[in-house]
């Protein structure tokens, strides 16, 4: 009878208390509390009072488009007798006496591409604040000039939150030149690793670029085709690829929503039932996987393979694996080749020119295309699904509330997200944003390619980095322009002869 007595009184203390306390501790485990955050703020603020930063001052004209530029500081690279190049990697070749400040084809020039791969590698671009920098190799000091933007390349560096990241790899790029704008990286075991041209991230989703591509191009969809799946989008049971499903109510879906989503049942059976091993092969070959994407920089290869289960074919086709692995860099170089160079992928570009010391020229950086990754008509489609994917897709809630903004609103916007959970314990999930941003009715346009690879908090994602690059690069363009038909406003006329 004791014992029945306590029972009930436990029962009754649980139906008061118990579902509350569960649901609490279920909102501790979904929602940690970052540490120290409350601390932090009040010491930032203490700093701010102490320093006066709080004081306004300033005129507020203009602040809608124009974001101040962060202090540049100096990065050229210091002169030590220990030379980080290795003793047998290939010099750059001997300067003739004769070459002038005004040399001719870049062909004709004593430094190639070979060279600046070389001599330079990756790390000399690693994080640099300014498009200019000396470099002292065997005795001789060289200028070089990259075709960063300096504004652009120091507002993303000094907006990198690494407190949560275990990587973060971010590359702008003109599509058209293939002029590399920004290329800024973070490693927070190796901070002298640039991780812009290093393959070790699985493409995920990204990856549908590719499939839609190859969809479009070799079995004619187009975005309104119609696609049906079962289950839940985002899974990928064997079940589920049955060119005819059999379980479960049939979801009807296009292609341009299936992408904007990342459906990955629909990839799946593309990857299956329409394209098969041969032509995901040659279109992975054509976008430049398993191949040198740079001649300029050292590029590990995008890796890419197939084996003889369709279930993989399915895995790879819709990115629902961790084998197929890119680079931030490659990750743009595809970009440009469906939004500005009619399916043609272009080189990359980092380097403007190179001269001596005494100011011959001895580089010249030029457009170079690499090959047809797909067919203009596919590339206007997949662009189109892009488009989507910002629009009403899985990057929509990012962009969303911006609409309105003064910058956003003179742009088109593109792109594709990518997540994928890591097996390793030093980290948990990588997150990808793929796309471009254009000036409506101008053919100013940008690619991007973020990833991050967050720890055990997830911090700022791809897709918040690619919003804030786009309003800061287009925003500082718009607000320079302004300027520029201002100062030419308000030159007063020539007086005419009388």
């Amino acid at each position: 009878m004791i014992k029945r007595r306590r029972l009930r009184k436990r029962q009754a203390r649980n139906r008061q208390f118990g579902w509350q306390v569960y649901q609490n501790r279920l909102r501790a485990r979904g929602n940690p509390r970052r540490p120290g955050r409350k601390m932090l703020w009040y010491a930032v603020l203490a700093l701010m009072l102490g320093s006066g930063i709080l004081t306004l001052t300033g005129n507020r004209a203009g602040n809608a488009l124009y974001m101040p530029e962060p202090a540049i500081k100096d990065c050229r690279i210091p002169v030590t007798s220990e030379s980080p190049l290795p003793a047998d990697r290939t010099g750059i070749r001997a300067v003739p006496e004769d070459v002038g400040d005004t040399a001719g084809a870049a062909g004709n020039l004593p430094i190639d591409k070979a060279d600046i791969r070389a001599v330079l590698g990756s790390r000399s671009f690693l994080n640099l604040t300014r498009n200019r920098f000396d470099f002292d190799y065997d005795g001789h000091r060289f200028q070089i000039d990259a075709t960063l933007d300096p504004f652009l390349q120091n507002f993303l560096i000094g907006h990198r939150q690494t407190r949560y990241a275990r990587y973060i790899g971010m590359v702008v790029m003109e599509p058209r030149s293939g002029r590399i704008l920004s290329m800024v990286s973070f490693d927070s075991a190796d901070p002298r690793r640039n991780v812009c041209t290093d393959s070790v991230f699985p493409a995920a989703s990204v990856f549908k670029l590719v499939t839609a591509a190859a969809s479009v191009e070799k079995c004619g969809f187009g975005a309104n085709s119609t696609l049906t799946y079962c289950g839940r989008k985002h899974t990928l049971y064997k079940f589920q690829l049955k060119k005819r499903p059999d379980r479960g109510p049939i979801n009807r879906i296009s292609l341009r929503d299936s992408f904007a989503q990342s459906v990955n049942p629909v990839f799946g059976k593309l990857g299956i039932h329409y394209l098969g091993k041969k032509r995901l092969a040659k279109s992975a070959d054509a976008f430049g996987f398993n191949g040198d994407i740079s001649r300029e920089l050292p590029v590990a290869p995008s890796t890419f393979s197939l084996s003889d289960d369709p279930y993989h074919w399915a895995e790879v086709a819709s990115g629902f694996n961790r084998s197929t692995a890119i680079s931030p860099l490659h990750g743009a170089v595809m970009a440009a080749a469906i939004v500005a160079n009619k399916g043609r992928r272009i080189e990359p570009m980092i380097v403007e020119q190179i001269t001596d010391g005494a100011g011959r020229l001895l580089y010249r950086g030029q457009r170079q295309e690499m090959g047809q990754a797909i067919t203009p008509r596919a590339a206007k489609v997949v662009r189109s699904l892009m488009e989507e994917t910002v629009r009403t897709g899985t990057a929509s809630k990012v962009f969303r509330k911006y609409r309105k903004d003064p910058v956003f609103a003179r742009l088109n916007i593109g792109g594709k997200t990518g997540t994928i959970n890591s097996r390793s314990s030093d980290y948990r999930r990588f997150d990808w944003f793929v796309g471009f941003a254009e000036e409506k009715g101008r053919t100013d346009r940008i690619v991007l390619s973020i990833v991050v690879a967050h720890e055990k908090y997830i911090g700022l994602r791809s897709t918040e980095y690619a919003r804030m690059a786009i309003r800061a690069y287009f925003g500082h363009r718009f607000a320079e322009r302004a300027r520029e038909t201002a100062t030419n406003t308000s030159e007063p006329p020539e007086s005419g002869g009388g």
